[in-house]
């Protein structure tokens, strides 16, 4: 919701119907549905919130990927953990190519990072971490985190020691991903 607020507030062309929001999960969409109208104190949602399901085949200018998931598969797995239907390539394509002019992707950069079969999310962090384009947010404080970000956003880039912490990760797990590659493809051989 925060993230539809500032895009309504620092926009200045902003159009509702211009913008997507898309989740893996149409529960989500449905609660995302309900906070917009809420807030707009209207009936009707104006703003295209699907799953990416739903989404397929449609483009909207300006794009919210919701990668969002809250689910561990245990405690002490904290590091292996599921990622849903975020795993998928398929629906991980359409969440990002349905975007005309922008994409906003919110989400757990490290989670998605460390997810079992969440290689292609690795690679799409670590090329977004290259380019400076990742922006650390504090939930906790949110109304705060945007008052500021929309005044300095330089200053929520994540650091080179974000980015070199992120990196030895990158390292260590070279070997684990290779192993996926090659299962994969050893399937779709099959």
């Amino acid at each position: 919701m925060k993230c539809y607020d500032f895009l309504k507030k620092g926009l200045t062309n902003f159009e509702k119907k211009k913008l997507g929001i898309i989740t893996p999960y149409s529960g989500q969409a449905s609660i995302i549905k309900g906070f917009i109208r809420e807030h707009e104190k209207t009936l009707y949602c104006e703003v295209e919130v699907n799953s990416v399901d739903s989404f397929q085949g449609r483009e909207k200018d300006l794009v919210i990927f919701s990668t969002v998931r809250s689910k561990y598969e245990g405690i002490e797995e904290a590091l292996v953990q599921s990622i849903g239907f975020l795993r998928d390539k398929r629906r991980m394509n359409v969440g990002l190519s349905r975007a005309r002019v922008g994409l906003i992707i919110v989400g757990d950069l490290e989670r998605l990072r460390k997810a079992k079969q969440g290689h292609k999310w690795k690679f799409l962090g670590d090329y977004c971490l290259k380019k400076g384009r990742c922006f650390r947010v504090d939930v906790k404080a949110m109304d705060e985190y945007f008052e500021e970000f929309q005044k300095n956003p330089q200053k929520f880039l994540m650091t080179k020691k974000d980015v070199a912490k992120l990196g030895k990760e990158v390292k260590e797990t070279k070997e684990a991903e290779e192993i996926e590659e090659t299962k994969e493809t050893e399937e779709a051989k099959e």
